[in-house]
């Protein structure tokens, strides 16, 4: 068992390009989409504002030319070019301005307030509904991207025909309620010992696997027994655990030279892996099958077959 799941994970390793490719030109799109969208809703935003600050300021009693002279009051001139720029980038000095600004706007108009708020939160909303549709995107690639790694590596390692792919797709989901309904029921009555929970759903998971593939693949050539026990139960785990733990070890190789760049490789890998280890138990399974297949079809050739014909004498 473990010898088929690390030879099926070295052998369609290539395929790791699929998720990659997809997951990547998902990204791309999702990133694409919402840069520019956002860009669209703050130059509308900035323009919604500008008009609103314009139609205030027109509405006001004080001039804006009569602020700026105001404001420029506040700064004292030393003859120094260099420390007049520095009174006016000074923080507090800006934001004494921009705050008495924005005052005398709210004292010219008292719907210049609600009209800002009422921009700003219609900005906010459409950036928040443009990054969920870049979420939503990127979801959908991994969602493909999983789909079409799992139809190649399954091609691969473990085609079925039309009968079988019927009976993964009705029976299989049917064993897969009971059995984890069960192991969750288990896990519930010791709730209260943690690495027991733990050991009953991995057990669970492991059985499940196998009897699955032995459903699809093995029931009509291969004893139940053969597949199903406690030898393929704890080699099908360790090879779960190995293929996770060769992934986990170039997460952190790569991880000392980029986290970003760590994390954009390994999601494809962990896809290509999740497929890799739905696939491996049928690949096993199948292998029992055909070997019990072309054993059967085998003719043992009997001793008097082999013994040369006597020959006919001449009367």
């Amino acid at each position: 068992m473990i010898k088929t799941s690390l030879k099926n994970f070295c052998n369609s390793i290539l395929y790791v390009f699929i998720p990659m490719g997809i997951i990547y030109l998902f990204v791309l799109l999702a990133i694409f989409g919402f840069v520019t969208a956002a860009i669209g809703s703050a130059t509308s935003t900035l323009g919604a504002l500008s008009e609103l600050v314009s139609s205030t300021v027109s509405q006001s009693e004080i001039s804006v030319s009569e602020f700026i002279v105001y404001a420029g009051e506040k700064l004292t001139w030393d003859g120094n070019i260099f420390n007049y720029i520095g009174q006016i980038i000074d923080t507090e000095w800006v934001l004494t301005t921009v705050r008495e600004f924005f005052e005398l706007l709210g004292s010219s108009s008292e719907a210049f307030t609600a009209d800002f708020t009422a921009i700003v939160v219609d900005f906010s909303a459409a950036i928040r509904l443009q990054f969920t549709l870049a979420i939503v995107c990127c979801y959908l690639g991994l969602l493909f991207a999983n789909y079409a790694t799992g139809f190649m590596v399954r091609r691969k390692n473990a085609r079925r025909g039309f009968k079988k792919w019927i009976v993964a797709n009705t029976v299989i989901p049917f064993v897969e309620s009971l059995v984890l309904s069960g192991a969750f029921a288990l896990a519930g009555a010791i709730r209260y010992y943690s690495l027991l929970v733990f050991a009953v759903i991995v057990t669970a998971y492991a059985f499940l696997a196998l009897t699955s593939s032995w459903i699809v693949y093995g029931n009509k050539t291969v004893p139940f027994k053969e597949v199903v026990n406690g030898k393929n139960l704890l080699e099908y785990l360790a090879s779960v655990a190995l293929i996770f733990l060769c992934v986990a070890a170039f997460f952190f190789l790569v991880m000392f030279i980029n986290f970003i760049l760590a994390v954009l490789i390994v999601i494809p890998i962990v896809v290509y892996a999740l497929n890799i280890v739905k696939v491996n138990a049928d690949s096993y399974v199948k292998g029992l099958a055909e070997g019990k297949a072309a054993a059967a079809q085998t003719v043992p050739v009997s001793a008097s077959d082999t013994e040369p014909a006597p020959a006919e004498t001449e009367e």
